[in-house]
């Protein structure tokens, strides 16, 4: 559910359903605020207010009861290893590793 208004909030499109503000800068998949988030056995493992335990593999997976595909990624750059939100990967990637684009990474997303 989250996932739409932080899809809002990256394109600038005005929000007048969510209760609280989502944060510029890697927001939770949870809350939309700026909660850490990590992998544990295969499961998010976040210290979120709103966190819940979930298989990642799962919730990746688009269902139309579930087509929220924003899980907790690792960084697939070479000696990176970071963990964020997939809706922060264009950030981390422009943040972390400049020049990013020019190796053709993520350009399907």
């Amino acid at each position: 559910h989250v996932g739409q208004h932080i899809l809002k909030s990256m394109r600038g499109v005005p929000e007048t359903s969510a209760r609280e503000s989502v944060s510029g800068s890697y927001p939770c998949g949870t809350c939309g605020g700026t909660c850490s988030i990590a992998i544990k056995n295969k499961k998010a493992d976040s210290a979120c207010p709103s966190a819940y335990p979930f298989m990642i593999t799962t919730a990746k997976k688009f269902l139309p009861t579930r087509p929220c595909t924003n899980v907790p990624v690792v960084c697939a750059m070479h000696d990176c290893k970071q963990i964020y939100w997939k809706y922060n990967s264009k950030q981390h990637m422009s943040e972390r590793h400049p020049g990013w684009k020019k190796l053709g990474f993520l350009q399907k997303n």
